[in-house]
Formats: C-alpha cells, sequence, structure tokens
C-alpha cells in the first residue's frame, strides 16, 4: 500500500497493523525504518500514544483522524523516547521513515491506495 499527500507518494509498502499485539509492537527490535500504520479501535489521545523503546533509528509519526485527516505530527522522533501522543483524538498512527513527511501539515488530508 502507498502513503499519498497532494497526488505525492510519500511511501511505499505501508503495512497495516489492527491486532493489538501488533500495535502495542510497533516498530520495536526492528533493523530499519518502515511504514506502518497502527490502528486504534476508535479514536482516542491515550490509545495512539506511541513510545520509542527498543526502536533503534528516528522516524516521522502522522496522526490521522477517521477522515485520515493530519491531526498532529512529530518529525524526527528519536529513538528511546518517552511516550508521545497526539494534541487531540486519532484512529491513525503512521509511523514512518524520516524526512517523509515533507510539506505535510495539520490539517491536510492524506490517503492509501
Amino acid at each position: 500500500m502507498r502513503l499519498i499527500h497532494k497526488g505525492k507518494v510519500l511511501s511505499e509498502g505501508v503495512v497495516f497493523y489492527r491486532n493489538p499485539f501488533l500495535r502495542a509492537l510497533g516498530l520495536r527490535y526492528s533493523l530499519k525504518p518502515k511504514p506502518v500504520v497502527l490502528v486504534s479501535p476508535s479514536e482516542s489521545v491515550s490509545g495512539c500514544a506511541i513510545d520509542m523503546f527498543f526502536v533503534f533509528f528516528s522516524i516521522d509519526v502522522l496522526w490521522l483522524d477517521s477522515r485520515y485527516e493530519v491531526v498532529d505530527l512529530r518529525r524526527n522522533v528519536k529513538p528511546f523516547s518517552f511516550p508521545i501522543k497526539p494534541k487531540v483524538p486519532a484512529k491513525y498512527v503512521v509511523e514512518i521513515p524520516p524526512g517523509l513527511v515533507g510539506d505535510v501539515f495539520v490539517g491536510d488530508k492524506v490517503s492509501f491506495s
């Protein structure tokens, strides 16, 4: 699957993690960044919190609501960072390699194909 913003492909090979175990695992113990989307059962702040414990590389993070609108984002989140959560409720957490967020801002829409 591809992550698309304003007609431009931001990332290829995006994988959705809906399973609670995979969502909790996220990118822990991975050797290199890969694009994943953590899908929460409902929109919430605490359900979309992430931490970078045992993640050995930086990532960019987008939090999306149920309409795929960006409600928060963080660029270049460092390994072993403390938990961070979105400022407002979100349903999807998009974790992609650093630098790929580019010109994405809060309020923008993204899509997957």
